[in-house]
């Protein structure tokens, strides 16, 4: 009996799962950061500006500082909240960022891998249709 049981709530989570999970797709789907920003931060200490552009690529995000890029990223966005595991193709370092997406900007922190943490605010900038 307790076995049937087991296996009558497991069925039942799975079932739930497979259900719930379109609509949790849909839903993080319906408001997304694709799009060019300009964005503006610190590294240690210093004052930055950087193009970025997002783009999708399946359920979650590509990223691309710079221009031409210099910096890549793959994110993951949920509940509003974007973590990105980022690198530095020319020298292989890694780093990442999180950025809250809010009002179509993007407003985070990242690490370049050192143990040090520094703020970036990216915007879509005037005059642009993105």
């Amino acid at each position: 009996m307790r076995r049937q049981f087991r296996w009558f709530l497991g069925g039942i989570l799975v079932v739930g799962l497979v259900t719930l999970q379109p609509r949790v797709t849909a839903i993080a789907q319906s408001v997304t950061p694709i799009g060019s920003y300009r964005c503006t931060g610190t590294q240690q200490g210093q004052t930055y500006e950087l193009p970025l552009v997002v783009s999708a690529f399946g359920d979650v995000f590509r990223f691309a500082w710079g221009d031409p890029p210099t910096i890549l990223g793959l994110g993951l966005l949920h509940q509003g909240v974007i973590a990105v595991a980022l690198v530095r193709p020319s020298t292989g370092a890694v780093g990442v960022a999180l950025y809250r997406f809010q009002s179509g900007e993007l407003w985070g922190v990242w690490s370049r891998g050192d143990g040090s943490i520094d703020t970036e605010i990216c915007v879509v900038p005037k005059g642009s249709d993105a």
